[in-house]
């Protein structure tokens, strides 16, 4: 709400996205899991027990096998080439002075 204006827009968090998820966590707006599989787990067990919590959580109904494949196919959103991208990423100069050539 503090930058949106709008006050149905108070305790609204923006939604990251999973790109590189394996290598992002601790996970939640206040980081309280710490994995993938805990995550997954929580939604399983419909949330928490916070009267505000989003109705919509409630009733989400996952198999244990479910809850492996989304925690498997959530792996496959990182490359297992991080460590050459992010490298590759700081060998070059971007903005202004590195286009400029300053």
């Amino acid at each position: 709400a503090g930058v949106t204006g709008p006050l149905d827009d108070r305790w609204q968090d923006r939604t990251p996205r999973l790109r590189t998820v394996a290598i992002t966590c601790p996970y939640m707006h206040d980081g309280s899991l710490p994995s993938r599989e805990s995550v997954v787990a929580y939604y399983a067990g419909n949330g928490s027990e916070d009267p505000l919590q989003d109705a919509r959580i409630s009733d989400m109904t996952i198999t244990v096998d479910e809850q492996q494949a989304l925690v498997a196919f959530l792996r496959t959103l990182t490359s297992n080439q991080v460590d050459a991208l992010v490298s590759d990423a700081r060998s070059v100069e971007i903005g202004e002075r590195g286009a400029a050539g300053l």
